[in-house]
């Protein structure tokens, strides 16, 4: 999985390589929602 890689001000200054292992599952959203009640 790839995301943009912003500088401080905001510029678009390439990629990042994100491991799909960590990034590319869905949320289990009723879980993060008793997380945060």
């Amino acid at each position: 999985m790839e995301a943009k890689l912003f500088n401080q001000s905001g510029s678009e200054v390439g990629t990042i390589q994100l491991d799909d292992y960590i990034f590319g599952i869905e949320p289990n959203v009723p879980v993060m929602h008793q997380a945060m009640v």
